[in-house]
């Protein structure tokens, strides 16, 4: 995929608001080993609670030691935005009919 690959893991706080009372399905330190146990992954950062894409922005300048300017844009034009702004690229890989909390988590 790239050169280095650097997982932004989000905190179970806000995948209970984005995905639903009953979510995570597993908490964030286990999801962290699961994916720590991927080859291709060199680093997991554990988020803390992110109000806003400024929040994301500011992690990935800090990450990157670089200074940007910021502008509204779509999801993914935003998420492009950020890893060029920093010299890396936005893969967006096919979904995979594997293992899924979200169909275990439908009652």
């Amino acid at each position: 995929m790239g050169d280095y690959l650097i997982v932004l893991l989000e905190n179970d706080r806000k995948v209970k608001k984005l995905k639903g009372e009953n979510r995570p399905i597993f908490i964030q330190k286990e999801r962290a080993e699961m994916l720590a146990a991927l080859k291709s992954v060199d680093l997991i950062v554990l988020l803390p609670m992110m109000e806003n894409d400024r929040d994301y922005l500011n992690l990935i300048r800090k990450l990157a030691g670089y200074y940007c300017g910021y502008g509204e844009r779509s999801l993914y034009e935003k998420k492009g935005w950020q890893a060029e702004e920093v010299g890396a690229e936005l893969k967006i890989i096919p979904l995979t009919k594997t293992f899924s909390t979200s169909r275990l988590a439908k009652p």
